[in-house]
């Protein structure tokens, strides 16, 4: 009869792994492996060793990955259009959505100074593919009331990421725009337009999709989240009732903002509002919201209160705006 295989504390648990890993199997599973310490007093108080124990075999199967604590799910990105020099936010458009299933990683919360109302958390998602279509840091975004909704948020987010869709065409648009006027007519380009039109060129709407998630850690997330670009710290230019929200230090974008709001409006033929707008020291914007006038979005079209909100918002945005010397380059339409 063998007798069990004694390896010197000396050695450490490494060469345990090593031993095991060559020694036959029929021998590994008829004879316990056991540890017993050297007699050498400088060796006994070394970490991690362990003294005449047997070494338990773990099923494989332990080792596999919990699915239940695995974040995954749908990412919903809507595709844009082409834009005509008249172009209304239509709330009722049949979009074009384009589905990939992902999986994700969560981080951090995100302190939001400015709406305690909102969660946002840094994402991170592991897919090569998806990630060379969404490139950058990522926030996930959802508002603390939808977990208590029948809907999780469902309307609420795709609502953000269309209000999101006009905009980034709008400001396609709005570049076009200064580009042609830069020259006013002389043929010669005038150095103060092509100085607008340098500066709006910067300018980009950050990606906002929608995420329905299928397993995620956080037990009180709703189902529905919105997935935007990360952007350094913002200010918020446009926010409830206020459409003229300066930054308090000089900022590049503030004219083009503030002209921009204008041409939009315009453009829709006073039917379309930006009631949300979020813009970084690079010209990132963000947390977009869209409303048309006399017509709530789908998620509130019961709601007399919305009703009520949107109409205020659009007297406050003729009442507040002050035209500049980029509105009327354009030819925006004064109120």
């Amino acid at each position: 009869m063998s007798t069990p295989l004694e390896i010197n504390s000396t050695i450490g648990t490494n060469i345990l792994h090593e031993v095991a890993h060559h020694l036959p199997e029929d021998h590994i599973n008829s004879q316990p492996l056991t540890l017993t310490d050297s007699s050498d007093s400088q060796y006994l108080a070394l970490p991690g060793t362990v003294s005449d124990q047997t070494i338990e075999a773990v099923p494989y199967y332990e080792d596999l990955e919990d699915l239940g604590r695995k974040e995954e799910g749908t990412l919903y990105r809507l595709k844009p259009k082409g834009f005509r020099n008249t172009e209304t936010y239509d709330q009722k458009e049949d979009v074009i959505v384009l589905e990939d299933r992902v999986v994700f990683k969560c981080y951090h919360e995100v302190d939001d100074k400015m709406n305690d109302d909102w969660i946002v958390r840094r994402i991170y998602f592991s897919h090569k593919e998806i990630r060379g279509l969404i490139r950058g840091f990522h926030f996930i975004k959802f508002h603390k009331s939808w977990v208590d909704l029948p809907s999780q948020g469902r309307p609420e987010c795709f609502a953000l990421a269309e209000s999101n869709r006009h905009v980034a065409m709008a400001l396609k648009s709005f570049k076009y725009m200064i580009f042609v006027k830069r020259k006013k007519g002389t043929g010669k380009v005038i150095p103060k337009y092509q100085k607008w039109y340098s500066y709006a060129c910067a300018m980009a709407v950050q990606t906002c999709h929608v995420l329905q998630s299928a397993g995620s850690q956080y037990e009180n997330d709703p189902r529905w989240m919105i997935c935007e670009s990360a952007t350094d710290k913002s200010h918020s230019f446009v926010y409830e009732d206020n459409f003229h929200n300066p930054p308090s230090e000089p900022n590049t974008w503030t004219k083009l903002i503030n002209a921009f709001l204008h041409y939009t409006y315009n453009l829709s033929n006073n039917q379309t509002l930006i009631s949300s707008l979020d813009c970084d020291e690079h010209g990132q914007i963000s947390n977009l919201l869209c409303y048309v006038r006399n017509s709530p979005p789908y998620h509130g079209r019961d709601d007399p209160k919305l009703a009520t909100l949107i109409d205020r918002q659009f007297k406050l945005f003729e009442e507040q705006h002050v035209c500049n010397k980029i509105c009327e380059m354009l030819g925006n339409v004064p109120f």
